[in-house]
């Protein structure tokens, strides 16, 4: 019997002793074959303190064990390990790793290594080549100026002009415009162009009709650079602009309002009104906002009594006193009248209330100087938003002591510049009146209690006077010294 019991006791050991080694790993189906991984990119191409994306789909059979991405030179040695109680045999893999800005400038690689559960690897490599080309190229199109009016005359030459360049080398050209079923593309097939200059001109039909013609460059990396130029041939216009400037350089380097958009009155028609804040002023009529060409309408030399529109031969209209006037001119007849006249509207000074009374401050019923409420001073860079960090993001004006519609203030800019005219508040209330602008981007009158924000880019730190006519609806910032 206890032999019996012994023989039991043993064979009960050894069972136990079975299951337990059995108990000490996964019991893992055979593996016979390797791991995969399909890589979305097997070049990459960069520069140096550049983020590069590694991303590929990795499987196995039986199960995923581990991923290993190394670059020794560049201290990267990352390992993606698996969980094997639940096998995952198929992973969607992608790591993002910034190549060291003192990295040589050589080509160099990355060293994937996939494992699955049984232990079985493969290699595999991602090339990294250091000719990285991020910079999209520039596009200057001189000509045609966008929202060129062309006259119905046959026939209608529009010339093309623009330069195009890239800090690399240029890949391709196209502009094109699909109502004249034209076409035109350049291949720069060499690879070392960097710089052309393309020059075309079309004749354009007689018929009225607008044109929209699309401009894009490429370089060599697939960067692109894109421009839409609007061409309208008509015997009207949409719009029409005064500019009191004599250099035409000066049309573009104001933030907005130069030249001063006019109101269109009916077809052909237009009705300028405008400050002369000198006696003799001088003025010119431009259906273009950039340019003295193709259109410019003055005087005609030969009789005073008409306009003509000759960018070499027009004269300008001369305003003889400071003060308010009214331009009526009709571009069917080329008839104009000059009239001087006064304002009736309430002057900006008239809203103006101050309180010491602690209820009406609060209430928002204090009202201070007319103020530039925004952002984009260089003195004040903390502002998170509108006024939104009180009355030091606001900056007071000063009115014109002859003329109580004009407000103005000199101020540095730099980066993203947001304004709207506002009075001031000393806990920053929202106030009215207030003015906002006809558009966010490309601001060319204000409106009265609407609008919208303004929100522009300033190109360069600069110092800009802001000038605003309360009267007229007109805002400029023109770059000054």
């Amino acid at each position: 019997m206890k032999s019996q019991r012994l023989l039991y006791f043993l064979i009960f050991a050894i069972l136990v002793g079975l299951s337990a080694c059995k108990d000490d790993g996964p019991d893992f189906p055979e593996v016979t074959n390797d791991p995969s991984i399909t890589l979305y990119a097997s070049t990459i191409h960069t520069v140096q303190g550049r983020g590069i994306r590694i991303e590929g789909n990795v499987k196995d059979e039986v199960g995923l064990k581990s991923i290993n991405l190394n670059n020794e030179s560049w201290y990267l040695d990352k390992t993606i390990s698996f969980s094997t109680d639940s096998l995952v045999k198929d992973y969607e893999m992608w790591y993002d790793f910034i190549v060291p800005a003192d990295s040589p400038s050589s080509d160099d690689q990355v060293i994937i290594t996939v494992t699955n559960v049984g232990d079985r690897s493969v290699t595999w490599h991602v090339v990294v080549k250091m000719d990285g080309d991020f910079i999209a190229p520039t596009l200057a199109i001189a000509s045609p100026v966008d929202g060129l009016v062309l006259p119905t005359v046959t026939p209608n030459p529009l010339d093309i002009s623009c330069t195009m360049s890239d800090s690399r080398r240029l890949g391709y050209f196209v502009v094109k415009e699909e109502n004249l079923d034209f076409y035109d593309s350049i291949s720069f097939e060499s690879g070392l162009t960097t710089t052309y200059n393309y020059q075309r001109t079309l004749d354009l039909p007689a018929d009225p009709a607008a044109y929209d013609f699309a401009f894009m460059v490429a370089d060599t990396a697939g960067n692109i650079t894109s421009q839409n130029i609007v061409v309208k041939v008509s015997a009207d216009y949409d719009k029409m602009y005064l500019s009191d400037i004599q250099n035409e350089a000066d049309l573009t380097t104001d933030l907005f309002g130069v030249p001063m958009l006019i109101d269109k009155m009916a077809p052909f028609t237009f009705r300028a009104k405008y400050y002369a804040d000198h006696a003799n002023t001088e003025i010119k009529f431009l259906p273009q906002k950039s340019s003295f060409s193709p259109h410019c309408y003055g005087v005609d030399p030969n009789n005073s009594n008409k306009l003509i529109n000759s960018p070499s031969e027009a004269m300008p209209i001369v305003l003889p006193e400071k003060g308010y006037y009214q331009i009526d001119f009709n571009l069917e007849t080329m008839e104009y009248e000059v009239a001087q006249y006064e304002p009736t509207d309430k002057p900006y000074r008239d809203y103006v209330y101050i309180t010491d009374n602690e209820d009406e401050i609060n209430a928002g019923l204090y009202i201070g100087e007319l103020s530039l409420v925004g952002v984009g001073w260089t003195d004040f860079q903390n502002t998170t938003g509108w006024g939104w960090d009180g009355p030091n993001a606001n900056k007071e004006m000063t009115e014109d002591p002859e003329n109580p519609y004009i407000w103005s203030r000199t101020e540095e800019l730099e980066g993203t510049f947001e304004l709207i005219f506002d009075g001031h508040h000393p806990w920053g209330w929202w106030t009215s009146p207030f003015w906002r602008f006809d558009s966010k981007t490309n601001p060319e009158k204000t409106v009265q209690n609407g609008g919208d924000n303004l929100s522009i880019l300033v190109p360069a730190k600069a110092n800009y006077k802001i000038v605003f006519d309360t009267h007229l609806n007109r805002a400029k910032a023109v770059r000054v010294p």
